[in-house]
């Protein structure tokens, strides 16, 4: 079983069109442009067994390409694409009764293409997953990352979409994570743009990568998964109702949102935090945003995945559940934002934190 497998993407060339800006100049700060992905015209392509599915970022101008080009399945003229566009994604959908090998689109004197894969739903049938981006994070963090979540919640299979870690290669990602003794790991390389920060009330509006790529791997191999938890390495999940992949089989709308809290080194730690190290709480910080556990073949398996959950914001106070949360932990990351998550220490432990990190982490 391979466990670091490629997208199908497509990229502009250097001479060819670009993406139009997605938010107006007043808000572009400094820097902006260079977060920004003007030309990735699709992250992958699939085959669902009716269609070939495109998942790509917003189009906006590029859509045209679609419209007025040529798309070709194994050098055969294809159906019209048909689009839909969603908050930070679009997906492009173009009939194919029989699976195609390779797609090319033909427009403005370009010619891209791409092989399809034929989406995977049986690797990860019936399996509690996690779906999560990560670039350079310490390979120790991913390591306590699902130890925690076997122990706590009965975690069995973990799919990163590495977004151009340099630290490491996408195969010792795998086998660090093979370590843990999870039953499946895989590793999904995504050197794209990960998208700028803008002002608000857009700070997020360009950010792309993260939701389409959710939405991707959700078609591409988690349709039939028993549940998948999305929340970041630096996050750890805790639930008053035993594992979160059963409260969310046991919820009405096959989905569970939750809110997170931060979690802080005490004062007088130094150097290299782990998540056992942040065991203390400062009272002025607020919450975190939510995230969620969401059961795929659930009443919700029509809509579009997003970061805090799923596409329509309403649905993250309908599906919400007191009986779970999350901890944030401050210091498990390599500070690319834009403010300072290394240097704040909390004055005194948290005993739930203690405990529960104690009971996992007896070492």
């Amino acid at each position: 079983m391979l466990h670091v497998a490629p997208l199908n993407s497509a990229v502009l060339p250097v001479d060819g069109p670009r993406r139009d800006h997605i938010v107006e100049a007043q808000y572009r700060p400094e820097g902006y442009d260079a977060g920004y992905d003007f030309s990735t015209l699709w992250y992958d392509a699939i085959w669902d067994g009716r269609d070939v599915v495109l998942t790509c970022p917003r189009l906006l101008n590029l859509a045209r390409l679609f419209k007025t080009g040529t798309v070709l399945l194994d050098a055969l003229p294809a159906a019209r694409p048909r689009i839909s566009t969603h908050r930070r994604h679009d997906i492009v959908r173009i009939n194919a009764p029989l699976q195609p090998a390779h797609l090319s689109l033909r427009a403005e004197d370009m010619d891209l293409s791409t092989p399809i894969m034929r989406a995977d739903w049986n690797r990860f049938r019936g399996k509690n997953v996690h779906l999560a981006i990560s670039r350079d994070n310490d390979l120790i963090w991913l390591k306590d990352f699902a130890q925690y979540h076997i122990v706590e919640h009965g975690l069995q299979a973990m799919i990163v979409i590495d977004n151009g870690s340099t630290a490491y290669t996408p195969e010792e990602l795998a086998q660090t994570l093979l370590s843990t003794g999870l039953e499946d790991v895989l590793i999904l390389p995504a050197p794209f743009a990960y998208g700028p920060f803008g002002l608000k009330p857009f700070s997020r509006r360009a950010k792309f990568l993260q939701t389409a790529l959710l939405n991707a791997v959700r078609m591409r191999y988690l349709s039939r998964a028993r549940a998948v938890l999305n929340c970041d390495i630096d996050e750890l999940v805790w639930s008053k109702s035993g594992s979160i992949f059963d409260l969310a089989r046991k919820s009405l709308l096959g989905a569970v949102t939750f809110p997170g809290i931060w979690r802080f080194p005490v004062e007088g730690h130094e150097g290299f935090a782990r998540h056992r190290d942040h065991l203390g709480i400062i009272e002025d910080v607020g919450p975190c945003p939510p995230k969620s556990c969401i059961v795929p073949t659930g009443p919700l398996r029509r809509l579009q995945w997003d970061v805090h959950g799923f596409e329509l914001p309403p649905l993250a106070r309908l599906t919400r559940t007191s009986r779970a949360g999350y901890w944030h932990f401050r210091a498990i990351s390599t500070n690319w934002k834009q403010f300072d998550r290394l240097s704040r220490r909390a004055t005194a432990p948290d005993p739930d934190t203690v405990a529960t990190l104690a009971r996992v982490f007896p070492e």
